[in-house]
């Protein structure tokens, strides 16, 4: 998208997105069947991939690892 805003493209269907510190991919939760799911989708490539069942992931400061909540049962 341009500065002012315009031009801009949905990447992904979901809430909850966060790019990785090197800005190559992109994490995100998506509700599935009524269950939050986290998955992540590397840049250039169309396809996500599930990671886990969970919400609202995170990177580490180094983009090695990621962190996500889940809900308390």
């Amino acid at each position: 998208m341009k500065e002012n805003g315009v031009g801009q493209t949905r990447v992904v269907k979901g809430t909850d997105p966060t790019w990785s510190p090197d800005g190559n991919r992109l994490a995100y939760s998506q509700v599935v069947d009524g269950q939050d799911m986290v998955y992540i989708m590397e840049q250039g490539r169309p396809d996500s991939v599930l990671l886990t069942s969970g919400f609202s992931p995170t990177w580490s400061p180094d983009g090695s690892d990621w962190l996500f909540a889940d809900h308390v049962r």
